[in-house]
């Protein structure tokens, strides 16, 4: 298994030289055509953390697997809830702010570094909640260069982040607008995601952010892991189930696409499925799996 790991600091200092060094490394050995960076999401431990990037990395195998870790659990974890008043609300509002830090100040660099090192290997990001808006975060610190994108696409995997943030007026507007994802952005969202679809809104509601009944598709303050992406026009994006593969293969390069996973994601790490390793596997163009 092609796995690599890179933990970083909160502003995106890494925090051990020796895996940005193996990486880069076995990339200028091997030249692989493609890697997927995957980022994990709020509350994540070492262990957690490192169980989400090995199955990405068997579930895409032999793609090139590199996750993304970062300090996201500063303060007592409440095993209850995901929101709750004082000290996990004021967690919710550190973490959201270091994600989009990190991505800014660890990802962006590292991928920046990469072309330099292996411009053939094509870059993709998949995210998972506040990793979700890490990798976005960092797309939108690379923007387009004179050559194009230098990210392939992009998996939001219940998306902890405003539903509205990719339409007009939407803090990462840009992304979409100037075509920062060279293919597409996927987005999964869920019903059964009660962390996005009532914590984040609530959350976002108490304090007064928002890039654009409570939670839903209308919601100001409503989230992308449980509506999908909201305010774009039909030539920006489109909507598909999750396990229509066919169909994602068919739209591939429309700026947006929503993936419905009513069906496949019960919850907001529930997240392991075949159906999400084969969307990915679609959205990045990675080779059929050795038997």
């Amino acid at each position: 298994m092609n796995f690599f790991r890179i933990d970083f600091d909160f502003s995106g200092g890494l925090l051990n030289a020796g895996q940005r060094e193996a990486f880069f490394r076995f990339l200028q050995e091997n030249r692989p055509g493609r890697v997927l960076f995957v980022a994990h999401g709020w509350l994540n431990d070492v262990h957690s953390s490192g169980r989400l990037f090995a199955w990405f990395a068997e579930a895409l195998r032999p793609l090139p697997v590199c996750g993304i870790a970062w300090p996201s659990h500063p303060l007592k974890r409440n095993a209850a809830g995901l929101v709750r008043a004082g000290v996990e609300a004021t967690s919710y509002y550190i973490m959201k702010e270091r994600a989009a830090e990190v991505g800014v100040g660890g990802l962006a660099p590292l991928v920046c570094t990469l072309k330099s090192v292996a411009p053939e290997t094509e870059v993709h990001f998949a995210g998972h909640s506040f990793g979700a808006r890490l990798i976005t975060a960092a797309a939108m610190a690379l923007g387009r260069q004179e050559s194009g994108p230098l990210v392939g696409s992009m998996m939001l995997i219940q998306a902890a982040f405003s539903q509205f943030a990719f339409s007009p007026g939407g803090y990462f507007r840009p992304v979409v607008e100037q075509r920062m994802v060279r293919s597409s952005i996927a987005v999964t969202h869920s019903v059964h995601d009660r962390a996005v679809g009532l914590a984040y809104p609530v959350a976002s509601l108490l304090k007064r952010q928002n890039a654009s009944g409570l939670g839903g598709p209308n919601d100001p303050y409503g989230g992308l892991g449980a509506n999908g992406a909201r305010g774009l026009s039909a030539e920006e994006c489109i909507h598909l189930n999750l396990d229509d593969t066919a169909s994602l293969a068919q739209f591939l390069g429309t700026p947006v696409i929503n993936l419905n996973a009513d069906r496949v994601i019960l919850g907001h790490t529930d997240i392991c499925k075949p159906q999400v390793a084969a969307a990915m596997r679609v959205l990045t163009g990675a080779p059929v799996k050795a038997r």
